[in-house]
């Protein structure tokens, strides 16, 4: 890890942070929480926004995880409007929701630049089909369709496909209108 601080190599880093999260919830299932906000910590301080995209569509599946694991527990809460607990242990499905999307949203900016970014710079840190270079090339491809998986959203599946409208690589957009 220090090694990937020093020549500022975030999908090392982003690795590290990963490997380390899965270590600690081995041991203590229920610092899940605090692990999210760490994630967030990092996502405001990394200089890298192609790597902050990705922490972001991170954090959108922890709190989704988070959620549909104690989803029984959640959605007996009466919804809040106005004010969100610090704690998320407390929140009811409405802010899990919000959140969700939220972070999703910003996975997905600045699009311009994760339409241009190759997903083969993240090979590190994503587990990825053996077609994925000509299905989903980018990191925006990438990220857009795993945002389309936490939360289905019309308006991301129109916006990819607009995209993928405007590239060469044909055999990415007829998998994305089907």
């Amino acid at each position: 890890m220090i090694e990937a601080i020093q020549t500022k190599n975030t999908p090392a880093l982003i690795q590290a942070l990963i490997t380390r999260m899965k270590n600690q919830l081995e041991k203590d299932v229920n610092t899940f929480p605090e692990l999210i906000k760490e994630v967030e910590t990092y996502a405001g301080t990394c200089p890298d926004s192609a790597s902050v995209a990705i922490l972001h569509s991170m954090i959108a599946e922890m709190y989704n995880n988070y959620y549909m694991q104690n989803r029984w527990n959640v959605n007996q809460r009466t919804e809040l409007a106005g004010y969100v607990p610090d704690d998320i242990r407390e929140w009811t499905s409405n802010l899990f929701r919000e959140k969700i999307k939220q972070e999703l949203t910003l996975s997905l900016q600045p699009a311009r630049l994760l339409q241009q970014t190759p997903i083969s710079q993240y090979n590190l840190i994503l587990k990825k089909g053996k077609d994925a270079p000509q299905l989903r090339p980018t990191l925006y491809d990438f990220l857009a369709f795993r945002a389309i998986d936490i939360q289905p959203s019309d308006k991301w599946y129109e916006d990819v496909i607009d995209f993928r409208r405007t590239q060469p690589e044909k055999k990415a957009l007829l998998l994305d209108e089907l």
